[in-house]
């Protein structure tokens, strides 16, 4: 029997000598036979240092760290413009930074509104395109104030903007770009300009919708209107300028204090200027006694005339004093120090 046994070499010159055909063809290996024989052949333990969270719903592409810097970017425009709207609308309007996070492109898209304004920005140095939505609830009373309406709210309107229309709303997009070009002055010299304006926010296109951005959001309120308008920043737009992001927060870490600068800030801060208010008294006046006031009419306030007058040290209320004159002046003698306000309780 052992004679009938081929040896290893004569079945390799049989199989040699064999047609291609005829060739036995190997088995063909099930995909998933072939992933659990690749990580049977993987090494069993990966050190944890190198193991990273993934959120393939969620990209992230920016780290906490600056993250946290560009709140503290789009708190001040938050800021900013909302001063510059409130005179541009002669009328008291709050601005609030709501949101910033790192949604998806088509996740920012999902929570937009259309008919909408979606301007396409060009901010150079940065690659890329951004996107600012201003939602129409709050746009349509904006523009209303501008034309000198909108003393009462008005029914909410959804319809794209029409070409006058558009061209105020692009007054109030300059005010916003102004605030965001001085908010980023420590990171980038932004250079702002609106290359078209949309209507179907999914007619921007200015990334893939898998993409991450950044996302800010803020809240507008006018009175009792209320609206939104969000910021997106892709994340590729962000890579040029990533290292720069963290510059602001290490400038804001103070170093420790040495006897060479207690010295020269001690300097510079009694040189400094104050203003010191002595506050009479205050009251309330009916705006129709108001309106009938004429030269020589008395204003009696709820104010002892012997009680202490409050004196405030740029707008912060300080001291308690008593009025007199010096030399031909009028003065106040410091009688007793205010304690300070409670600081508010952390939330």
């Amino acid at each position: 029997m052992a004679d009938d046994v081929l040896s290893q070499a004569e079945r390799e010159l049989l199989a040699s000598r064999m047609p291609a055909t005829a060739r036995p063809r190997p088995a063909a290996i099930d995909p998933h036979e072939r992933g659990r024989r690749a990580i049977a052949a993987a090494p069993t333990t990966i050190p944890m240092d190198r193991v990273e969270p993934h959120d393939f719903k969620r990209p992230r592409s920016v780290d906490d760290e600056q993250l946290r810097v560009l709140s503290m970017l789009h708190e001040r425009v938050a800021r900013g413009f909302a001063a510059a709207l409130s005179i541009a609308v002669r009328c008291p309007a709050r601005v609030k930074l709501a949101i910033v996070d790192q949604p998806t492109y088509a996740q920012w898209l999902r929570g937009l509104e259309n008919p909408t304004c979606l301007s396409v920005l060009r901010a150079a140095p940065l690659s890329g395109e951004l996107a600012l939505d201003v939602g129409l609830p709050i746009l349509f009373p904006i523009l209303d104030r501008m034309l000198g309406g909108g003393r009462e709210p008005g029914p909410t309107v959804r319809r794209p903007l029409t070409t006058i229309e558009l061209r105020l709303a692009s007054r109030i997009q300059q005010l916003f770009l102004v605030e965001l070009a001085k908010a980023w002055r420590d990171v980038a010299e932004l250079v702002l300009s609106v290359q078209r304006v949309e209507s179907d926010p999914h007619a921007a296109r200015i990334v893939l919708p898998g993409e991450g951005v950044v996302r800010a959001n803020f809240e507008v309120s006018m009175g009792t209107v209320r609206g939104t308008m969000s910021l997106c920043l892709p994340a590729t737009a962000l890579r040029s300028v990533a290292h720069h992001l963290l510059a602001p927060a290490q400038a804001g870490k103070c170093p420790a204090a040495t006897g060479e600068t207690v010295a020269q800030l001690s300097r510079q801060v009694s040189q400094t200027n104050v203003t010191v208010v002595a506050r009479l008294a205050a009251t309330r006046v009916p705006t129709a006694d108001l309106l009938e006031l004429r030269v020589g009419d008395l204003i009696v306030t709820h104010q002892g005339a012997h009680q202490p007058l409050e004196i405030s040290v740029e707008n912060t209320p300080k001291f308690l004093a008593r009025a007199g004159a010096l030399q031909g002046r009028k003065a106040v003698q410091i009688e007793a120090a205010l304690d300070a306000p409670p600081e508010p309780a952390a939330p």
